[in-house]
């Protein structure tokens, strides 16, 4: 039969205060008081353009940033990832840097490109991708994240 430990005082305030430190340190930043720029996000190259091929893919992104705030906005990085399992492609989630300055009224488009897995087939091909973009941006008035969730057709587009 097990016998019950002695109470042991220092260990039980270590332990507590560590928790606290954990809970401080987990608490969400102060909100930035800025107007939330408006984003769009645009598929330039996808599965389309070469076919409706199997396997791994680069795809080629614009994300469109239209500054609505009364300062200039700066975006500094942005993460992008597929959203559930079906879908043309799924996205390996990928990690890019920017130092794009955009002034107020401003609309820039920064490009980039992907690694995805392309389904394959004219059928499962064609099914539109949902992606979501996470895009971290500095300010005067401080750093903030903005989340965009996004779902891209995958249809032959019109050519000229």
């Amino acid at each position: 039969m097990l016998k019950p430990q002695p109470y042991n005082r220092p260990m039980r305030l270590a332990t507590y205060a560590f928790l606290c430190a954990l809970v401080l340190g987990c608490a969400s930043r102060p909100q930035v008081d800025i107007v939330r720029p408006q984003m769009a996000l645009v598929q330039l190259v996808g599965p389309g353009d070469f076919g409706y091929p199997g396997g791994s893919v680069d795809i080629h992104y614009g994300l469109q940033v239209k500054n609505q705030a009364i300062e200039p906005i700066t975006l500094r990085s942005l993460t992008i990832e597929s959203v559930g399992d079906s879908g043309a492609y799924r996205i390996t989630r990928s990690e890019h840097r920017f130092a794009q300055t955009i002034e107020q009224n401003q609309v820039k488009q920064v490009e980039f490109w992907a690694r995805a897995q392309a389904a394959g087939g004219r059928l499962e091909g064609t099914e539109p991708a949902r992606v979501r973009v996470v895009a971290h941006f500095e300010s005067a008035a401080g750093a903030f994240t903005q989340i965009l969730t996004q779902t891209l057709g995958q249809g032959m587009r019109d050519r000229d």
